[in-house]
């Protein structure tokens, strides 16, 4: 019998498809299908053979299509409508109550499908953009908001801030958007479009000296009035529930380590990590009112969970209180309550990949099993290590960048060498290469492609994804003008002073950003870049589980084709930094060595964390 395909279960799915991590061959077909009354109308038909069209062609009405496409769904009405204004009122409140913290809760909480309370995220760029070309455009509010400035909290959006308000004042935000997610990403985008929103609010009310309630109340119809807001939770007094849990805490903390170390395969440091972190959950619920050792009230336990970590460890958190609640139904003399939050956890895990497949976790937790040393050896010798530490040799004290923060053009050659991509920096645009040629390129060994032509080193995927990665990690760090050495430097010289820490995070940064590397770079539209992320992420999944195996499929119509080239392309990009082998010279199944598979897993789950975000435009050109 063949193996079943951990992708098949329905909980799999769900689950995968919740974190933008979607397996789904037929995917492409899918979003064709959306947009094929929209292509006919250009002359496209991919269904008849006789349809005489090239990849330009297809590529320019693809682009079209998507553009109509995402106009409606970034154009919300009705209680669509109603409900993308009451969440900027949320965030708009909570601004105005000096709680970015719980804004950005609420924005965090914005997927890319509606639900039942929350809008999708294309709904809320789309509202937010409209909202700011009135009031920034048009009287009676033009003059009042030509004076607002960036808001300080304005973080995520920072960068696409004044391009936004400029074009507000313009009454062209809405019109811009596709280019403004170009740019800057539609999560920035949205991030911006959003507290901007709050921020004219705030500022009108300062500049009329109007009652801040009326002032929502008349420019954000249809939104639920702030008197009706939820109190900030952890209010009332500090002698309740909330300052019983407090005491207890320690106690719980105590006993789950005790506890932890009973559990079999489970070492010391393990134990120690876990304890401390469970501390920190019960610390925040407790901060929040909530008494984390009342099962009834678990739920809220998970939500303060979901709203304080980042999507790509929430997964974890939730295995950690999946144990917790282990604990409490062995060592309590009642556990009345405590299975139906055994219950309630359990499906939270169905929803992150880690709980949904098997498969998966059993090949993650056999990654644990490896011992310091043995993940040490590895990592030392490995590919995209040892590039770093060439790196900082050419770097020594420090050597000139661009403006952009990255090499310049002088000096791709010899960097792109080190982490084995053939390229050079040149001043005249390289023509594109078809797709037939860079299927033959792919079929050549890793180290021996062609040469890339390129004007920036922001051209090499590679190169970004190793250079952004070593930044993150510490290892180097950037002035206005100048690389030098940054103070993890030393992290990856072998022996005793060689950090697994310093090395698996750039090991995951660098597989997050190769996964979005299409998204970020990619000059053609998300109808066709959106299959390349999810196929390639999948791809990746797969290569986790070294006893399972599906392979990409044929091809049933060009654009699938394109698709699955462009997936192993970048798979060949992970392949190069030694993060990823292939069993039969380039073509046959993808295999994550064991030492690596917990930080590839992890820059996995970053970038499926992105994509989320992403996912706003569906199809858009991002």
């Amino acid at each position: 019998m063949e193996p079943t395909s951990p992708f098949d279960d329905p909980d799999v799915q769900a689950a995968l498809q919740k974190a933008g991590v979607v397996h789904r061959p037929g995917l492409a077909d899918e979003m064709m299908a959306e947009l094929a009354p929209l292509l006919a109308a250009d002359g496209i038909d991919l269904n008849d053979p006789e349809s005489d069209f090239d990849l330009d062609q297809l590529n320019a009405a693809l682009s079209d299509a998507t553009e109509r496409y995402n106009m409606e769904l970034s154009t919300p009405v009705g209680d669509d409508r109603s409900r993308t204004l009451a969440t900027l009122r949320e965030i708009c409140d909570a601004i105005h109550h000096d709680d970015v913290a719980r804004a950005e809760r609420i924005f965090d909480a914005v997927r890319p499908e509606a639900s039942s309370r929350r809008p999708s995220a294309a709904q809320l760029i789309g509202v937010s953009l409209e909202l700011l070309d009135s009031w920034h455009s048009q009287d009676p509010t033009r003059a009042q908001l030509a004076r607002l400035s960036v808001p300080r909290w304005l973080e995520r959006g920072r960068s696409v801030a004044p391009d936004l308000l400029a074009l507000a004042r313009k009454g062209r935000a809405h019109a811009a958007m596709g280019r403004l997610i170009l740019n800057h990403g539609g999560q920035v985008v949205a991030h911006a479009g959003a507290l901007l929103v709050a921020g004219s609010l705030n500022h009108l009310a300062v500049e009329d000296q109007q009652d801040y309630a009326q002032l929502t109340a008349r420019y954000l119809p249809g939104a639920p009035p702030s008197d009706q807001r939820a109190a900030p939770s952890g209010s009332g007094s500090a002698f309740g529930p909330a300052a019983a849990a407090a005491v207890s805490s320690q106690n719980t903390v105590k006993g789950f380590r005790r506890w932890l170390g009973d559990q079999p395969g489970l070492t010391t440091e393990a134990a120690d990590v876990q304890a401390a972190s469970l501390k920190d959950v019960l610390d925040l619920a407790t901060a929040e009112g909530i008494d984390p050792h009342d099962p009834e009230e678990f739920d809220l336990v998970l939500d303060i969970a979901d709203g304080s970590y980042p999507d790509h460890h929430v997964g974890q958190v939730y295995e950690l209180l999946h144990d917790y609640v282990d604990f409490r139904l062995q060592t309590e003399p009642s556990t009345e309550g405590w299975d139906a939050a055994h219950d309630v956890i359990s499906e939270e895990l169905s929803a992150h990949v880690g709980g949904a497949a098997p498969e998966l976790l059993a090949a993650l937790r056999e990654a644990e099993g490896l011992t310091d040393s043995q993940r040490r050896a590895v990592l030392e010798d490995l590919p995209l290590i040892s590039a770093s530490r060439a790196l900082l040799g050419w770097i020594g004290a420090s050597q000139p960048i661009t403006q952009a923060g990255v090499p310049r053009r002088a000096d791709i050659e010899t960097v792109a060498a080190l982490i084995g991509v053939s390229a050079e920096g040149v001043a005249k645009r390289p023509e594109l290469i078809g797709w037939e040629a860079r299927a033959e390129e792919m079929g050549r060994p890793v180290r021996e492609r062609h040469r890339v032509s390129v004007q920036s080193a922001k051209g090499i995927p590679e190169l970004v994804a190793w250079w952004e990665g070593l930044e993150d990690a510490g290892v180097i760090e950037l002035t206005a003008t100048r690389v030098r050495p940054g103070p993890h430097a030393e992290s990856l010289i072998p022996g005793e002073g060689f950090s697994l820490e310093v090395a698996d995070e750039l090991i995951s940064g660098y597989v997050a950003s190769i996964l979005l590397s299409p998204i970020e770079s990619s000059a053609t539209i998300a109808s066709f870049v959106r299959p390349v992320v999810t196929q390639t992420i999948a791809r990746v999944l797969e290569a986790l589980m070294p006893d399972y195996s599906e392979g990409a499929g044929v091809p049933e119509n060009p654009l699938q084709g394109m698709v699955q080239l462009r997936t192993q392309e970048e798979l060949r990009r992970l392949e190069v930094a030694g993060l990823l082998e292939f069993t039969r010279d380039g073509v046959g199944k993808p295999v994550i060595p064991l030492a690596l598979r917990t930080p590839v897993m992890i820059g996995v789950m970053t970038a499926s964390a992105v994509l989320e975000g992403e996912e706003t435009e569906d199809a858009e050109e991002v």
